[in-house]
């Protein structure tokens, strides 16, 4: 056979004549498969995580974003009732529908609203807390440990994590089932 330039050519055979080639290509095809079948789950578990962490910042957003319009309400809110003038749900409902409302934007629904505030004291600055739960079984969500400053308002908002992320990491060993997040705010009285 001769080319263009006219020389003799003969194709180039691919493969020996005992099939060494074709063993090492299957050798090689097989070591491709197991290392997919021992990757995959870990590219699929990086995955869950990545998307379940990024829904969680994004509601929780949500969340601090809800507790700081419940503390414009509350810091705008006159008067404040303290423990024990209550009977029922304690926190005003004008706060409470302002949180409702901006959690309902994202399909959150809250565990408890807590509304702690040192204000329409006669007798000085005794904090007064009130709470209003809205799952009765709920795990705790206390209010935060710290001290509001002096004539101050302070709204925690406290969700459970299935309502901010799904469970995806359940099946390896991560799992969010009664766990509790919250957000809180602290705004000056303005009354």
């Amino acid at each position: 056979m001769t080319n263009r330039s006219g020389h003799n050519s003969r194709p180039v055979e691919s493969t020996c004549a005992n099939g060494h080639h074709r063993r090492r290509a299957a050798r090689r095809h097989g070591a491709v498969t197991l290392e997919i079948i021992l990757v995959t789950p870990i590219y699929a578990i990086l995955a869950f995580a990545v998307v379940e962490f990024a829904l969680y910042l994004w509601n929780y957003q949500q969340v601090a974003i809800a507790s700081r319009v419940g503390g414009v309400f509350a810091s705008q809110t006159s008067p404040l009732p303290n423990e024990g003038d209550v009977a029922g749900d304690p926190v005003p409902s004008a706060i409470t529908d302002a949180i409702l409302q901006q959690l309902a934007s994202s399909g959150i629904d809250p565990c408890a609203i807590i509304l702690e505030h040192n204000v329409n004291m006669s007798s000085g600055f005794m904090e007064q807390t009130l709470r209003t739960d809205y799952v009765p079984d709920c795990p705790a969500c206390s209010e935060p440990a710290t001290a509001i400053p002096p004539n101050s308002v302070r709204i925690s908002v406290c969700v459970a994590l299935e309502e901010l992320m799904p469970n995806c990491l359940q099946a390896f060993g991560f799992d969010i089932t009664g766990c509790t997040t919250y957000s809180s705010t602290t705004f000056c009285y303005e009354l």
